[in-house]
């Protein structure tokens, strides 16, 4: 079968996997060459220049004494040599079972560089060309990248003329791959996993594509990350023989597929919080490969390879031992292929067509042709389509009928569609991940993620729901802040200040240090003041003020804290905070910030003070409506101080901004108000009845009624003055001004001696819903009129129902 090699052990011209997990390093010189080398090439002993006999030749006994010296010194010398060489050997050799064990993260193999290797005969031999796995892995465990890269690299130039040598060589290249991508060496490292991706090994294949995926999450390739973790995914039964680990590696398939999906399609989201810690981080996945012996190492590499092998001929679907539980098998199939026989098989419906709001979408034959590599051997039939779909790069989504379609993420007509189709699958796969992993240490952030997900869909109660299951089921500071904060804004959102003003005032007082802490304490003064609490507001921002790190939040928490201080009426201390603002930005002052402590100097008495700053923020306005109430606080403070030119000159004057029709006639409202306090009434009833006749707004309309008709009044042109008020009363109709302009007529009338119409009008004002002073003053016209008829006791009555209020 293809997971079975030739034994290459006893052939020469092979190295095989035994050497690459022999304990000597494969550099390491024969101990019999060393000897050979120490004793010299074979030659005759003992023939020396002897003492000669007389016919030239040596004494026989002589000759024997001389050789058996020279023999005895020759093995002692052997002997000393050798327990010498026998020494270093045993020394240089590593210890047994001393392969590297490594509980760190996957992401770069193993984090941190510890201690250098105790041993110098191991550094010498490991810094050239020589080493073993065990050595590798030992370089690997201690962090020390390089060093495990050049073994490595010998290992697999050694390992490339072996042909039955695939397994091992496929397992270093992906070794090698970690060890450059831990060195920073990204364009390195995608190189070999991608060469480990087609290895005919499903179990490195699954590894392979794991870290591809890693690698296109760090360049943020969203959708090429999804494909490379559900070919993993698709892989991982290959792994079974690793028991708990290949489950881990299955949870991370999965919350690492999902957690893309959402970070692709909240990808459009502006957030300036942004994402917590927790929910961005990768999960980390123990390393057990250098803790197998040699025997489950092999196995492991080599398990589901002769099935892989078998679904070269076609792919393999058929039912598992356990109902609705299917085996599906696939080494190069097309999709459609594969598709075909899953749907055959399994009775699932499945089209290629999409019809959309924005038109029908098509799954080009290309992509219908892209290889399937899948090892499963026991799936759901909805789960195994899942998989082999998003292997390839694919997605799936339902359409109305219920019948499953094939979508390509990379071909859509309409980006909101794309969008909602993703948050909608998205939304599934987390469902899903809670489901198959209830006790994970992931599942908080899964809540948080379909938090979001309901958020951005527009389902805010749902979402809601879910940031508070994030917040009870988890421990992180990051993740329980950010979902309350999430929570609370959703809440303002919905109306419900009390349930925001929970969230919020729980995010502040149990995570003072969390990043929108300060935020949320903004968020909970304008909650505040929205019910007029100005003093719980201010009591607030002062909070935020002093727990705030950065100038900015000082500024803003500063300048709140003054603006709901002068809508306290503390314009003392309300002064106090907009300085301590001023102070901090500077030039870069807020004009809103100038204009309140302009009106705190006008409400103290200070019109020389309010001048400067409201003409200071005169200066930086742009918006019309900001602009107008500016002038008018301006205007006041003129006429506190008498300076009734500077206010016509400030009306009459070029304006920073452009006046529209319905702009002028407040302007002119403004200007007969201060034509009108030094007495020249004509000015004024002329300026406002040409406002009146161009005025197009029904309540300014009204209101040039009333300040007209006290004009006339003013300047004894009673019938015209009753003339315009019932022209008002009528633009009136239920109005706040309809109180308060007939008792404007009613007086009128009374003057005119028309008592019996202003009496009429007066009893309309005090059984209507007029304020408490328009209700007074109509009280207070009844008892004139009454006296004036003398009619005492109807005058006793009204005089009586003033009293009781």
């Amino acid at each position: 079968m293809a997971d079975e090699d030739p034994d290459i052990s006893q052939d020469p011209q092979y190295i095989g996997d035994h050497e690459l997990f022999s304990e000597s390093g494969p550099g390491e010189p024969d101990p019999r060459q060393v000897f050979g080398d120490l004793i010299g090439p074979d030659k005759p002993q003992g023939y020396g220049h002897d003492k000669r006999l007389g016919n030239g030749l040596a004494a026989p006994e002589s000759r024997l004494d001389l050789w058996q010296r020279l023999q005895w010194v020759l093995i002692c010398g052997i002997g000393l040599v050798c327990g010498l060489l026998a020494y270093l050997v045993i020394k240089a050799m590593p210890p047994a079972g001393s392969h590297a064990t490594s509980d760190t993260p996957n992401q770069v193999v193993i984090e941190g560089r510890p201690e250098e290797p105790h041993t110098v005969a191991r550094d010498s031999m490991t810094a050239g060309v020589g080493g073993s796995r065990a050595d590798a892995e030992e370089y690997l465990c201690k962090g020390q990248f390089d060093q495990a890269a050049k073994v490595l690299r010998s290992l697999i130039d050694r390992y490339a003329v072996s042909a039955g040598n695939e397994a091992s060589r496929d397992y270093l290249l992906w070794r090698l791959a970690l060890c450059e991508q831990a060195m920073g060496r990204s364009d390195q490292a995608s190189g070999l996993l991608k060469m480990v991706s087609e290895s005919r090994y499903p179990v490195l294949r699954a590894l392979a594509h794991y870290h591809l995926g890693l690698e296109a999450d760090r360049i943020k390739r969203y959708l090429d990350e999804v494909g490379s973790f559900y070919q993993a995914l698709a892989l991982a039964d290959a792994m079974d023989p690793l028991g708990p680990w290949a489950q881990e590696f299955r949870r991370n398939c999965q919350y690492m597929i999902a957690r893309t999906l959402i970070l692709e399609a909240l990808s459009l989201r502006e957030d300036p919080i942004g994402l917590p810690d927790a929910f961005t981080v990768i999960p980390s996945l123990q390393d057990p490969w250098a803790r197998l012996d040699d025997d489950l190492w092999s196995a492991v590499i080599r398990f589901g390879a002769s099935q892989f092998n078998d679904a070269l001929m076609g792919p393999i679907v058929e039912q598992a031992g356990t109902q609705g539980c299917w085996k599906v098998v696939c080494n190069g199939a097309s999709l459609e292929d594969v598709l075909k026989r899953l749907s055959a098989r399994t009775g699932i419906d499945i089209s290629w067509t999409w019809e959309g709001m924005a038109g029908t979408a098509v799954v080009d034959m290309a992509a219908r042709r892209r290889p399937v590599y899948a090892f499963a051997e026991c799936a759901d039939p909805q789960q195994a389509l899942e998989v082999v779909v998003g292997s390839v790069g694919l997605s799936l989504v339902k359409d109305p009928k219920g019948t499953t379609v094939v979508v390509d993420p990379y071909n859509y007509r309409s980006l909101g569609e794309h969008l909602a189709i993703l948050r909608q699958k998205t939304i599934a796969l987390w469902r899903q991940f809670i489901l198959d992993w209830d006790h994970s240490d992931l599942l908080a952030g899964s809540y948080l993620a379909l938090g979001l997900l309901y958020e951005h869909d527009g389902q805010q109660t749902e979402a809601i729901a879910q940031y508070g299951l994030a917040a009870s089921r988890s421990s992180d500071v990051g993740l329980v802040s950010y979902a309350l904060w999430r929570s609370g804004l959703l809440r303002e959102q919905l109306a419900d200040y009390v349930g925001a003003r929970e969230e919020l005032l729980r995010l502040t007082e149990q995570y003072p240090q969390a990043p929108m802490a300060s935020a949320a304490l903004m968020r909970l003064a304008d909650l505040d003041i929205r019910v007029h609490a100005y003093e719980q507001a201010a009591a607030i921002c002062v909070k935020a003020y002093h727990l705030s790190a950065s100038p900015q939040a000082q500024m803003d928490a500063a300048s709140k804290a003054g603006y709901c201080l002068y809508l306290a009426g503390q314009y003392q201390q309300a002064i106090r905070w907009l300085d301590r603002y001023i102070e901090i930005a500077g030039a870069a002052a807020d004009p809103d910030a100038l204009i309140w402590l302009g009106r705190s100097y006008l409400a103290l008495g200070q019109p020389g003070r309010a001048v400067g700053f409201l003409e200071k923020a005169i200066e930086k306005i742009t918006q019309i409506d900001k602009y107008l109430d500016t002038v008018r606080a301006l205007v006041d403070a003129y006429l506190a101080q008498g300076d009734h030119i500077k206010a016509l000159a400030v009306l009459d004057g070029p304006h920073p901004v452009q006046i529209r029709q319905r702009e002028r006639v407040q302007v002119d409202v403004l200007k007969a108000k201060v034509l009108s306090s030094i007495g020249l009434n004509d000015r004024v009833a002329s300026i406002l009845e040409e406002s009146y006749k161009t005025a197009t707004d029904p309540n300014q309309k009204l209101t040039i009624c009333i300040l007209l008709g006290r004009c006339y009044q003013g300047m004894d042109r009673l019938e015209r003055a009753r003339d315009i008020l019932t022209e008002g009363l009528m633009l009136a109709q239920t109005s706040e001004a309809t109180g308060e302009i007939a008792m404007d007529l009613a007086y009128v009338l009374f003057r005119l001696g028309r008592m019996d119409k202003a009496i009429s009008l007066c009893q309309q004002v005090l059984k209507g819903q007029s304020s408490g002073q328009v209700k007074n003053r109509a009280k207070d016209l009844l008892y004139a009129i009454y006296i004036k008829r003398g009619d005492y006791d109807r005058a006793s009555k009204v005089l009586l129902l003033s009293e009781q209020g």
